[in-house]
């Protein structure tokens, strides 16, 4: 049994780890309200009814845990290509800049510049640190 699944399951983990990473960037954009229909749509739509239909003889073609795992596959392969759709091909990637470039400019002060002193250390006074999201001071 587990050697009927194994290829299915190696793939199902690259996938589910792929749009787990997507689903950071979509995050981490402000865009959580896309998310939310996808998954429904992939799971609810898509995944369980057809692990339910491929599963059990009553509904359709009985091949059991195995049916299970393709129905699952197949619902996170689906939420795994809309989020690259929504990623790599609806994303204004310009905007998402210009968003960071804004957010990295205003210090918890309220000014709105970046200072650098051009030092190779990275440290002066008064600059703005990029990794902490604070003043280096």
């Amino acid at each position: 049994m587990v050697a009927r699944i194994m290829p299915l399951l190696t793939v199902y983990v690259i996938a589910d780890g792929l749009q787990t990473a997507l689903s950071g960037i979509i995050k981490g954009m402000g865009r959580q309200r896309v998310a939310g229909p996808i998954v429904l749509f992939a799971y609810y739509v898509i995944g369980v009814p057809l692990s339910a239909y491929l599963a059990f003889p009553r509904w359709g073609c009985g091949m059991g845990i195995v049916g299970l795992c393709i129905g699952t596959f197949v619902g996170t392969f689906v939420h795994m290509l809309l989020y690259v759709y929504v990623v790599y091909f609806r994303t204004n990637w310009e905007h998402e800049m210009e968003v960071v470039v804004k957010r990295l400019a205003t210090d918890s002060s309220g000014s709105s510049s970046i200072r650098t002193n051009g030092s190779s250390s990275g440290k002066s006074s008064g600059s703005y640190n990029t990794v902490t999201g604070g003043s280096s001071s």
